[in-house]
């Protein structure tokens, strides 16, 4: 079940991501019927899932790192 956690990890990214594929492929699209709408979504989840896992690991883990840092001119604790 890793995958499931990972998706869960890169779920934001993937909110924030689908709708400007959507936007991008419809246009590209044949959206008639039931067919056009499982070619959409399956083009959607295949630009998507990769596009937020990408933003997961360069845009959002080094923001969640530099937010942990502790502020500049401040000694961490134990250190004398």
């Amino acid at each position: 079940m890793r995958w499931v956690v990972a998706v869960g990890r890169w779920s934001y990214s993937i909110y924030l991501w689908h709708l400007p594929v959507i936007v991008l492929l419809s246009p590209h699209v044949a959206r008639d019927g039931v067919d056009g709408f499982l070619v959409l979504y399956g083009l959607t989840l295949a630009i998507t899932i990769p596009l937020g896992a990408a933003t997961y690991a360069w845009v959002e883990q080094p923001a969640i790192r530099w937010s942990k840092r502790p502020p500049r001119g401040e000694v961490p604790a134990g250190d004398p």
